[in-house]
């Protein structure tokens, strides 16, 4: 896709839904969201865009693994303490985890 208005559209929706996240890690990923003015608009090209589209691709994809891996983790460890209580059965756990 070579059409700059639907590829810098793309890049704000993504921005706008992970935005804060990304300013949020600028310590680690060296990588700040900030709003450029209609003539850095205008000297950018599809494959200044583009670029841009597949750097926060990456940003998203890491985002969403850590995002699985903490909830994978947090489940493990929940599981473990209630195993321990000894309130629920094993069968129990193993279907509510």
């Amino acid at each position: 896709m070579d059409n700059k208005e639907i590829l810098w559209q793309t890049l704000q929706d993504y921005l706008k839904e992970y935005g804060s996240f990304i300013n949020n890690t600028t310590v680690i990923t060296g990588i700040y969201i900030y709003q450029v003015s209609i003539e850095q608009y205008n000297a950018m090209t599809v494959v200044d865009i583009k670029q841009q589209l597949e750097r926060l691709k990456r940003i998203v994809i890491a985002k969403e693994i850590m995002h699985s891996v903490y909830q994978k983790s947090f489940k493990e460890c929940l599981k473990k303490i209630l195993q321990k209580t000894k309130l629920f059965p094993k069968e129990a756990l193993d279907i509510i985890f």
